[in-house]
């Protein structure tokens, strides 16, 4: 009996396994976040810190996807298509010769309207995807995306790094809405990339 339940339990022990291998050396997940992650939910982190003159946020946010990779990539990597399959972007075009995301966002979490214009190339595989904003209010972020196989489901992970010249914004603000805006980016994409 015991040895049938261990059995049972092995894929979940190796599944266990394989994500603590792969966040180790990207992002220290606390206990919490990981088990956030094994239940399916959303994890994300903000942080930001500032001096007299600049401002600084590091930001990830990771979740599993049901699905095969190249299945949720198919719907998620439609970037011109964002303003229609989320209410709170109201305009997104994508230069695919370019490689370059324009999005304008309006929500309640926000304190006001705000757009992103950066560089990526089309999410489509398993991979690292490298991404640099070159305008807007945080000039010069760079982050990257990250998309790999679980067993039968996909790990999506974003991070990203900030330095530059103080906003308007007190830390506790940006943080609260970068972390919101990027959770709810996330659980949209899923959403609609699950059919």
């Amino acid at each position: 009996m015991k040895a049938v339940f261990f059995f049972l339990l092995l894929p979940v022990i190796t599944y266990s396994s394989e994500l603590k291998d792969y966040f180790q050396g990207k992002q220290k997940l606390s206990p919490q976040q990981f088990e956030q992650l094994q239940k399916g939910e959303i994890t994300s982190f903000s942080n930001v810190e500032s001096s007299e003159t600049e401002q600084m946020l590091d930001l990830y946010v990771a979740a599993i996807h049901p699905k095969k990779c190249n299945r949720a990539l198919r719907k998620i990597s439609l970037y011109e298509k964002y303003s229609n399959f989320m209410d709170f972007i109201t305009k997104s075009t994508y230069d695919e010769s370019k490689q370059e995301i324009y999005l304008l966002f309006e929500h309640s979490v926000l304190p006001s309207r705000m757009y992103i214009k950066f560089k990526i190339p089309r999410v489509k595989k398993e991979g690292k995807y490298p991404f640099i904003f070159e305008e807007g209010m945080f000039l010069g972020l760079k982050g990257n995306i990250h998309v790999k196989k679980y067993g039968r489901k996909c790990i999506m992970y974003m991070d990203a790094h900030w330095i530059g010249k103080k906003t308007k914004f007190p830390n506790v603000v940006m943080e609260a809405f970068s972390q919101t805006l990027t959770r709810l980016t996330l659980d949209k994409l899923i959403r609609i990339s699950k059919f």
